[in-house]
């Protein structure tokens, strides 16, 4: 369970904190969830690793506790779990990919974690292998209490399209280096 990125699996990690003989690995399942999940709620997160570090009586939970908390204060203004998809050839804006069509059925998206510098960066290129003229997408939930202002910060290598809540916000097609 403790692989299982969501919500609904850090709820049943946390039920699992009460068995006895399950207590010090439940609350490691609940380390590793509260960090991937933190970026979608980390109200919940923290919640969930306060209960699992006053479970469990395991060093190395203690410590896993101590190191997730600092990530999620960390990231705290940072998407740090993606979805992402490709590489599909052709880097082009304007060449739509499977991605971007609603009712593509064949795209594979993978569950990543942001680890680059500065907090919630993905070298994109990095993790698609490389390659010339070729696009990989992105994509992320972004949950909030409430409305509030928000910033969206991106950067690429050559062309770059941004979407927010389906309406493409950016769209620059230019040549240029990521720095």
């Amino acid at each position: 369970i403790g692989e299982v990125p969501s919500l609904d699996a850090l709820k049943m990690a946390e039920g699992l904190l009460g068995t006895a003989a399950l207590k010090n690995e439940a609350a490691g399942a609940v380390m590793r969830i509260a960090k991937v999940v933190s970026s979608q709620d980390r109200d919940a997160a923290k919640q969930a690793i306060a209960k699992a570090t006053a479970a469990s009586d395991s060093p190395e939970v203690q410590k896993q506790a101590k190191e997730a908390l600092a990530d999620i204060e960390r990231f705290e203004d940072s998407v740090i779990t993606w979805l992402v998809a490709g590489p599909y050839k052709g880097g082009k804006t304007s060449q739509e990919q499977p991605p971007e069509k609603p009712d593509a059925k064949d795209v594979k998206w993978k569950l990543i974690a942001a680890a680059g510098d500065p907090p919630g960066s993905v070298n994109l290129n990095q993790l698609l292998g490389g390659g010339e003229n070729v696009s990989g997408y992105l994509k992320a939930q972004v949950w909030s209490p409430k409305e509030q202002p928000a910033q969206i910060e991106s950067g690429s290598d050559d062309g770059i399209k941004v979407w927010l809540n389906g309406k493409a916000v950016c769209d620059k097609d230019v040549p240029r280096s990521f720095k």
